[in-house]
């Protein structure tokens, strides 16, 4: 019996140091295929494919190119942002040891929100990331696990946001006193590859599209190179106190529609358009909104009589026109197919010839019979009103305060873990 034992254990022995063998040889063969550690967050480790995986996500997300030059010019901030993802849940177990498995189901649904729905549409959008569905896990419960951690450490905090709300709320329409400006803009930089003469000369181009016609907004989205493009160039009301001296003066003298001169600061240049202006309380006129339609009696004739007695049948008719209504029935009645046509636009952004001809007009108020190549026009005026300046909703000015709040919270937090946490970068 004894004996038996023995042979066992040296039985056991053996396969164990065969074990050992095997694996010492199939390590180096295999490097290649294997990930390999790239660093250690209090002795867990991070490795090469979770540093490929997050590179994928960051280049993906950029539009930038897979290639070597970028993995190596970004790997050094992806991996610290791993680093704080392992710290992050590291210590969100260490304080609430069962929150694991909610947090993974939060992440779920996130994912379910953000690649779905149904697992071949997730499938095929993380394919597009060149992510796994195990990386991209992670990565939303380490956020949800952050998020909780830390709303419950600064309860406190978080729930003084509905006062600054209030407060933010009470100073804005405060400001509303003061005098505002509403601009659009487009910026055109200058880096040190281009002749200043080129650039010069492109800024007028644009300046030259405007004055023709095309729109300002759909410029700014192509050709500015200033964060406002994706909101088409729109900066909004921007208070008199908020803008410099020089560009003050620039805009107090561009009238509302109008654009700026080009104003060269550093290396950019900027144009603005004046969209609105809030000086003493008072709104500027051409800000004024129209709704409008166009009534067209067709011309099927050349003779000047005829064509007279035309105007004159409208001009009767127009008699007992009282609103809009009447008028998309007169409109029908002169044997147009299709309906009026309607519009609603700023009087600023009207045509020269259109707002020379319903500037001054209120509800239900129409011109007399125009003569154009489509024949006879009217244009009536339905309703005018100035466009509300719009503050931001409370809902939004919350979001902005706890991002705020919880980017702060978050950055002091997170260096303080570090501080504490041994981490180690393997070359």
């Amino acid at each position: 019996m004894i004996y038996t034992r023995k042979f066992i254990k040296h039985i056991i022995n053996i396969f164990f140091i065969i074990l050992i063998f095997f694996l010492n040889i199939k390590i180096p063969l295999c490097d290649e295929y294997q990930a390999r550690i790239v660093a250690k967050v209090n002795g867990f480790p991070i490795t090469s494919f979770d540093l490929e995986e997050r590179l994928n996500i960051f280049l993906y997300q950029a539009n930038l190119e897979k290639n070597h030059l970028n993995r190596e010019k970004f790997s050094k901030d992806i991996l610290n942002s791993l680093i704080e993802e392992e710290i992050k849940i590291q210590q969100a177990l260490k304080m609430y040891p069962n929150i694991y498995g909610r947090a993974e189901l939060q992440a779920e649904k996130l994912i379910e929100i953000n690649f779905g729905p149904g697992d071949e549409n997730i499938n095929k959008n993380l394919k597009s990331y060149d992510v796994s569905i195990q990386h991209i896990k992670r990565f939303f419960t380490a956020d949800v696990l952050w998020t909780s951690m830390i709303k419950a450490r600064h309860e406190r905090e978080f729930g003084n946001v509905e006062e600054k709300v209030q407060k933010k709320m009470k100073a804005l329409n405060l400001d509303l006193m003061k005098n505002h400006y509403k601009l659009s803009e487009i910026k055109i930089s200058v880096n040190n590859n281009q002749d200043i003469n080129e650039v010069e000369k492109f800024v007028k181009e644009i300046i030259n599209k405007i004055n023709l016609g095309e729109n300002f907004n759909s410029l700014a989205k192509q050709f500015s190179s200033a964060e406002s493009n994706v909101n088409n160039g729109k900066l909004g009301w921007i208070k008199e106190t908020s803008l410099t001296k020089d560009i003050l003066k620039i805009i107090q003298e561009t009238q509302v529609g109008q654009i700026s001169e080009p104003i060269k600061v550093n290396n950019t240049y900027v144009i603005y358009r004046v969209e609105g202006k809030l000086i003493n309380g008072q709104r500027d006129e051409k800000e004024d909104v129209l709704e409008l339609i166009k009534l067209v009696h067709p011309i099927n004739s050349d003779d000047e009589t005829e064509i007279l007695k035309i105007k004159e049948e409208i001009i009767k008719d127009l008699e007992k026109v009282t609103n809009c209504d009447d008028l998309k029935s007169l409109h029908l009645g002169y044997g147009n197919e299709k309906n009026v046509e309607e519009a609603r636009r700023e009087i600023y952004n009207l045509s020269n010839n259109i707002r020379r001809e319903v500037m001054f007009f209120s509800d239900n108020q129409f011109t007399q019979p125009i003569l154009t190549n489509d024949g006879y026009v009217v244009l009536m005026v339905c309703k005018r009103y100035q466009p509300q300046i719009k503050l931001p909703s409370e809902e939004k000015i919350r979001e902005e305060i706890e991002n705020e709040l919880f980017i702060e919270l978050s950055e002091r937090y997170i260096s303080r873990l570090r501080r504490s946490s041994y981490i180690e970068i393997i070359n």
